[in-house]
């Protein structure tokens, strides 16, 4: 797409700006509704803006992409923690959040690591443009906003909104 580095500034500035002004909205939802809805809708933002930055055909739909991941993805992390730390029991709230930060740290380091092996199937099973491959490894991202819930779902209590989250 021809994008200068001003232009990459730029779009990371529009999320990081929209986070800030999100994350009040989302400690809101919360507080009031409990971690279920502000989850939900985080992630799903978080997993449209990964999918569409990876299939933008334009400077316009990069603006949109970073518009979803300001409003959604950027605070998926701090809910999520906020979730765990609301359902631990407080001699355990050290140890949860030690552990949710390693994950963390090992999902981008794997992320990374990743990579060569992942280029190297798709280069594998046929696919030889190179900004396909690109945009096909940005979204995978995606998957992984989407299991993370499913899993939260699935195994966690995510019900009625607690006086743990309260302050």
């Amino acid at each position: 797409m021809g994008l200068k580095p001003t232009d990459i500034g730029l779009l990371a500035s529009i999320s990081s700006g929209l986070s800030l002004v999100a994350a009040p909205a989302y400690g809101h939802l919360l507080d009031t509704r409990g971690p279920w809805l502000a989850i939900l809708l985080s992630s799903a933002m978080c997993a449209a803006g990964c999918l569409l930055r990876g299939l933008a055909q334009s400077w316009a739909w990069l603006l949109c992409a970073s518009t979803l991941l300001g409003l959604g993805g950027a605070n998926l992390s701090s809910l999520v923690l906020a979730h765990i730390v609301g359902e631990s029991a407080r001699e355990q709230r050290p140890l949860m959040i030690a552990s949710f930060m390693a994950q963390l740290a090992v999902l981008s380091i794997a992320g990374k690591a990743l990579y060569v092996p992942w280029e190297q199937l798709l280069r594998l099973v046929g696919v030889a443009d190179e900004m396909l491959r690109y945009r096909a490894t940005i979204s995978v991202c995606t998957f992984f906003c989407i299991f993370g819930v499913g899993k939260m779902l699935s195994g966690g209590k995510l019900g009625a909104p607690r006086a743990a989250y309260k302050r």
